[in-house]
């Protein structure tokens, strides 16, 4: 048996200063809940210029993404077992963590701030759902209609959620109001510039943009018809994970995307302070759009090198 890591998601202001998740798993099989492993990690740049990377929680259960907060708490979505949370400090410190259960299996998490963090997900028989928590209990809120795959916004009053065939709405607060779209394709990613600036991306490789007024088609990846994973307005940039296809970012306002660091293999992003990538093998960073780097590659492997899975010892 062959076992192999990989990262799936990272959050975080500050690539030095991030949280991400990594799974172990056997190669032949792919991941299963139960079977493998997931692992809550911390990068924190250390006194000497360097990184401290540290496991701070792990689990058999399905953890399926991850996000930190600007006060620093983590919040992560479980398939199995709801929401846990923890205030992260510093990964010599392992934090208290909690955990919070709902009625329903979590697939996506996505906050402004500790007092507007929302869950989303479906139950076995197709109940689309979705939770926000208020900085004191979470509450099943109102869905779009369809299974939310990405979820951004800049103010509770406008937030925008992407699914199935195409489907893109905008939450007020209180409702959602639907928009067409030019694709019937999954929809991977979705970004909120603005109001009048809204981005997202989708699996059979189209790239859109929207406003308040309506949505269109403005580019299609290099794989096209593969997937466009991410999307990101960060730096005065537009920024798009093509996966193996590398980093891309649109040539200014054409309908072009250039490959623009092929070994960066983006497949999530965080655009905060640092644009923040996530790929499968690395947490990438960068503070100015040129210089990126790297961290964590076979960290989780080399630390749980004579483990067997599901020995959490």
């Amino acid at each position: 048996m062959e076992i192999v890591t990989t990262y799936y998601s990272a959050s975080g202001s500050l690539w030095k200063g991030c949280c991400y998740l990594g799974q172990r798993y056997d190669e032949a099989t792919g991941y299963k809940p139960v079977e493998g492993e997931c692992w809550v990690m911390t990068a924190q740049a250390d006194p000497a210029g360097g990184f401290s990377i540290g496991n701070m929680f792990s689990s058999s259960s399905w953890l399926t993404a991850l996000w930190r907060s600007p006060s620093g708490m983590v919040y992560v979505s479980d398939a199995d077992l709801g929401v846990h949370s923890a205030l992260v400090e510093a990964p010599t410190r392992q934090p208290s963590w909690k955990q919070t259960e709902v009625d329903s299996p979590l697939f996506g998490i996505w906050g402004l701030d500790d007092s507007c963090v929302f869950a989303w997900g479906s139950t076995f028989n197709d109940d689309n759902t979705l939770f926000r928590f208020d900085g004191k209990s979470w509450n099943r809120i109102r869905n779009p209609g369809f299974r939310i795959y990405d979820l951004h916004g800049t103010s509770p009053d406008l937030i925008y959620a992407v699914g199935d065939h195409g489907q893109v709405a905008r939450f007020d607060g209180g409702a959602w109001q639907a928009f067409p779209t030019p694709t019937s394709e999954l929809l991977t990613s979705v970004f909120v510039a603005s109001g009048d600036e809204i981005y997202a991306c989708g699996r059979q490789g189209s790239l859109l943009e929207g406003s308040a007024t309506g949505w269109g088609k403005i580019a299609e990846g290099p794989g096209q018809p593969g997937p466009l994973h991410a999307v990101a307005k960060w730096n005065g940039e537009l920024w798009v994970g093509g996966g193996i296809h590398g980093l891309l970012r649109r040539v200014g306002k054409t309908d072009q995307l250039e490959v623009y660091k092929p070994k960066v293999h983006a497949r999530r992003f965080d655009a905060r302070q640092d644009l923040l990538v996530t790929c499968t093998d690395v947490i990438a960073g960068t503070q100015d759009g040129q210089s990126f780097k790297g961290t964590g590659r076979d960290d989780l492997k080399t630390r749980r090198l004579n483990k067997a899975l599901g020995d959490f010892s």
